[in-house]
Parts: C-alpha cells; sequence; structure tokens
C-alpha cells in the first residue's frame, strides 16, 4: 500500500512539474512577444536585448522540472513500479522501441528549443540593428553594441547547450536511471552486510 501511495505521489509531483514547465513557457512566450511589440514600436535597440534578461532563467527553470521529471520517473522504475503500476517502464521501453522521427521529432524540437529559437530572434535583431547603424555611419555607442552583441551570442551559445542537455528526457532518465540503479546496489550491498 505505501509503494502504491508513494507511486501516486509521484506522479502528482511529476504532473505539478509538467504544468510548471508550461506555465513558465507561456509567461516566456507573452513577457518576449510583449518587449518585443515595445521594441519595434520605439524603435530602441536595446529593447530588443531585455527579453534576454527573461529567456535565460526562463530557461534554466524549465530544464530544471525537465531533469526532476526525470529524476522522478527514473526512480519509480527502479524502486516503486510493479505488475499494475509500470506507466514510467512501459513509456521508456516504448520509446527505445519506437523512436521520434519525421513530424514528430520536428514538433519535440520546436517545442523544447522554444527559448533558443526566442533567444536567436532577439540576439539577431540587436545584432542586425547594430550592424545597420555601422553601414550607415551611425556610431554612437559602438564599443556598448559590440559588448552587448558578444554576450547576446554568448546566451545563445549558454541557452542551446542548457535545452539540448535537458531537452532529450529519454536520456535523462537512462542516466538517472543508472544512478538510481547503482545507488539502489549500494543499498542492498549495505542492508546484506548489517544483517
Amino acid at each position: 500500500m505505501v509503494k502504491n501511495n508513494d507511486y501516486d505521489n509521484l506522479r502528482e509531483e511529476i504532473l505539478y512539474s509538467r504544468k510548471a514547465q508550461d506555465t513558465f513557457t507561456m509567461f516566456l512566450y507573452t513577457s518576449v512577444i510583449t518587449i518585443l511589440g515595445f521594441a519595434f514600436e520605439l524603435q530602441n535597440l536595446y529593447l530588443f536585448l531585455l527579453p534576454i534578461i527573461i529567456i535565460v532563467p526562463v530557461a534554466i527553470k524549465v530544464a530544471d522540472y525537465r531533469r526532476t521529471i526525470a529524476y522522478i520517473a527514473a526512480y519509480m522504475i527502479v524502486f516503486l513500479e510493479n505488475d499494475y503500476n509500470k506507466w514510467e517502464t512501459d513509456n521508456f521501453e516504448f520509446s527505445k522501441i519506437y523512436p521520434r522521427k519525421g513530424m514528430e521529432k520536428l514538433i519535440h524540437i520546436l517545442e523544447n528549443y522554444d527559448a533558443f529559437f526566442l533567444n536567436v530572434v532577439c540576439a539577431s535583431v540587436f545584432i542586425g540593428m547594430v550592424v545597420y547603424n555601422i553601414i550607415s555611419s551611425n556610431l554612437t555607442n559602438l564599443f556598448l553594441d559590440i559588448i552587448l552583441s558578444i554576450i547576446a551570442i554568448f546566451t545563445c551559445v549558454l541557452i542551446f547547450i542548457v535545452t539540448r542537455t535537458y531537452s532529450d528526457y529519454q536520456n535523462l532518465k537512462v542516466l538517472k536511471l543508472s544512478g538510481w540503479l547503482r545507488f539502489n546496489t549500494i543499498k542492498m550491498k549495505e542492508e546484506n552486510e548489517n544483517e
């Protein structure tokens, strides 16, 4: 009974993490689109970088929720699943047999790399406007513009790395699963030595 209760509680935690991830993503879209709207309306070069201040922490938070989901799912596979409750095991096995292909893979990429794509849009518009200002000899803050362009490129790389690391749920689950299996082996060995 305790295992079923733990299983249900952890399933709820996974659902909570998924909903929180969706909430952060909707906040990201809303805030970035709003700020970009103001930036285009006001034609203010620096407002195009403002969304990056939101994108980076949200991308990291969403990645952490993905990590949490994989962590919990792997724990459930090792310690809680049985013949009746084995969604995570079955899902894991199914994904190995039938990996994403074609349109399903494209949707997965678009869904998981949204922060990266938004960051690239903001950085590209900013850098494009800096280049336009250089070509048109409007060099008011050239040094600042170049430094901010480098920072914008750096954030694109950072978000790509974070997203790449945490977007593949099944690979994350494999890593966490191997960790939980090692932990379980050590735990069982210690229990056997204490008996």
